[in-house]
C-alpha cells in the first residue's frame, strides 16, 4: 500500500526589506541642475518609503534650486563655495611662497572635508548605501572612510559625452574602486564595457517622479524642450530638427524653457 504523499507545506512569504539608510553625494545640494533635483526627487521618493536619507554636497552653489518644500532629511555641503582647484607646484610656482601657501591652505581645508565626511559615514548603519551622483566628489570619497557602506557610483551623462571631456579620465581612475556603477542606459553601459573594459556597470533609468491619475488626451500642437540651455543638451540639433518639420506642420508650435 502506497503512503499518502505528504501535505506540502507552502513557503513562508519572504519578509520584506527593513529600512535602510541612503547618503545620496553630488557636486552640490542646492545647484540649479538637473543632477541636483534628481537627487533631492529621490531623496522624496526614499524618505516616503521609510529610508532615512542625508544628502551630501561638496559646495554650496551660487546659482540655487528652489525646491518644493523643506527636505526632511539632513541636507550637509563640506564647504561653503567651490573649493580651490589644485594647482601644481611647478616651475615659478614651486619658488613662489603665496602660492605655497594657498596650497597648504588648499590641502588643509580638503582634509578637514575628508575628516567632517569620514564623521557622517562613519554613523551609517549596516547595510547603508552611499549613491555618489556625479563622479567629482569621489575626489573626497576615495581618501574618505567608506568601510560601513556599499558605494554606487552614477554618471548621468552619455558614454560619448564624457569621453569627450574631462570627466572620462576621472571615471576611469574612480569608479573602478565602487561596488557598482550606474549609467542612464544599456547603450552607454555596453560601451563602457566593450570599449574601456569596465566590469563593474550597470545601467539603471532615472526615475519618474509621478504619473497623472488622468493619461493626457494629447490633442496639443506643441514640442516642449525643458532643460539648461548648452550645447549638452542638443538644442541646436532640435532646431535644425524643427526647421524641416515646421514647414510642414505648421500648426504646430516649438516651446523651449531653459536657463
Amino acid at each position: 500500500m502506497t503512503a499518502p504523499a505528504a501535505e506540502q507545506t507552502p513557503p513562508a512569504p519572504a519578509a520584506e526589506a527593513g529600512p535602510r539608510e541612503i547618503y545620496l553625494i553630488g557636486n552640490t545640494v542646492d545647484e540649479l541642475g538637473g543632477v541636483t533635483a534628481w537627487t533631492h526627487q529621490m531623496a522624496r521618493l526614499f524618505r516616503r518609503h521609510g529610508h532615512p536619507v542625508h544628502v551630501i554636497g561638496i559646495h554650496e552653489a551660487e546659482l540655487k534650486l528652489t525646491l518644493p518644500g523643506l527636505p526632511d532629511y539632513p541636507v550637509t555641503a563640506l564647504y561653503p563655495s567651490h573649493p580651490p582647484t589644485a594647482r601644481p607646484l611647478v616651475g615659478r610656482r614651486r619658488l613662489s611662497p603665496a602660492a605655497r601657501l594657498r596650497e597648504r591652505r588648499r590641502l588643509a581645508a580638503k582634509q578637514a572635508a575628508v575628516a567632517r565626511l569620514s564623521g557622517i559615514l562613519a554613523q551609517a548603519a549596516p547595510g547603508a548605501v552611499a549613491i555618489v551622483t556625479q563622479v567629482w566628489p569621489m575626489e573626497w570619497l576615495r581618501p574618505a572612510d567608506t568601510s560601513r557602506v556599499r558605494l554606487i557610483g552614477m554618471s548621468h551623462e552619455s558614454y560619448a559625452y564624457t569621453r569627450a571631456c574631462h570627466r572620462y579620465r576621472w571615471v576611469k581612475e574612480n569608479y573602478p574602486h565602487v561596488d557598482r556603477w550606474l549609467v542612464l542606459t544599456q547603450e552607454d553601459a555596453d560601451d563602457w564595457i566593450t570599449l574601456d573594459s569596465m566590469q563593474n556597470v550597470g545601467a539603471m533609468p532615472n526615475a519618474l517622479a509621478h504619473l497623472p491619475e488622468t493619461p493626457s488626451p494629447r490633442t496639443g500642437r506643441n514640442v516642449v524642450s525643458i532643460g539648461r540651455l548648452a550645447d549638452q543638451k542638443g538644442v541646436d540639433m532640435l532646431l535644425d530638427t524643427w526647421a524641416l518639420v515646421a514647414p510642414h506642420r505648421p500648426d504646430w508650435r516649438l516651446r523651449i524653457y531653459g536657463a
